[in-house]
Formats: structure tokens, sequence, C-alpha cells
């Protein structure tokens, strides 16, 4: 067997060079990934939040039952109208029913002034206000709404 005392070994050295350059890209291109992974994880949280709250605020809205005196002129709660630690629940791909969001919520009204209820003479106008915050049991992720609206009523002052 003959050897060739000019080979140094440079083939072996580029070779692990471009072996260690190839693990460095690697490991950068799965920590983006992570990030990636992490950043979709807390949007669709937040989503889940934002969504399991407005669902509590349209379904509340819709059958809320008041029954005021209408003399309040300054915020007073809604009688029946506070809801604490409901547990809203999503179906998964799998079809079993997973609890997103635990939902606290009230409701507070006032009557206003007689500006807004002067267009019908001896009107009443109340506004009401409804705060909602949800909470993810994942990441702890918060999403808290505020919705306002008024009705106007005739009736006494």
């Amino acid at each position: 067997m003959l050897k060739n005392k000019s080979q140094t070994g440079a083939t072996l050295f580029i070779g692990l060079i471009l072996l260690l350059a190839i693990s460095i890209v690697s490991l950068v291109a799965m920590r983006t990934s992570i990030l990636d992974l992490t950043i979709a994880n807390n949007k669709q949280q937040f989503t889940n939040t934002f969504e399991a709250a407005e669902r509590v605020i349209n379904n509340r809205l819709s059958n809320l039952n008041m029954e005021i005196s209408g003399t309040e002129t300054t915020d007073e709660l809604v009688p029946n109208a506070t809801l604490s630690n409901l547990v809203v629940n999503a179906t998964n791909s799998a079809g079993n029913s997973i609890p997103i969001a635990r939902v606290n919520s009230e409701v507070r009204y006032r009557l206003e002034g007689g500006a807004l209820g002067n267009d019908l003479g001896t009107g009443r106008a109340f506004h009401f206000q409804m705060d909602t915050e949800a909470l993810s049991p994942g990441r702890g992720t918060a999403s808290n709404h505020r919705v306002g609206f008024y009705i106007v009523a005739p009736g006494g002052s």
C-alpha cells in the first residue's frame, strides 16, 4: 500500500466546517419555529378568551331580564345580573367539550339626566353598562369587555 505524504486532511477539515455551519443554521431554524408556535398558541388563547367574553355578552344581552326602580342617579348593579366563574366550553376536533375560559360579568345602570328623555316629553333614559372579563385556564390570558347601551322610555321623571 502506497501512502501519499502530501495529504494534510484538508477535506476532513472542510467537511467538519460545513457540518458545523449546517448545524448552526438548523438550530436557528428550530428556535424560530418554536417562537412561531409560541406566538400562534398565545394568539389562539387570546382569541378563545375574546370569543368567550363576546359569547357571554351576546347571550346576556338577548336574555337580560331587568327589573329596576328607575330612580338611581349613581351606578347600581342590576339585580340578579351578576355572573361569577361561568365556565365557557368549546368542542375540540375529537368532539370532546373542553373549557376555554372562566367568565365573570356584571351589569350596572343609572338614570341619566332629562336631556336624553326630553324628546319624549317626560321620558327617562337609562344608561346600562356590562363589564365582562374572561380568563383562560391555559396561559392566564385575559380579555376584558365593556358594553354600554341606553334605553329611553316614556314615563315620569
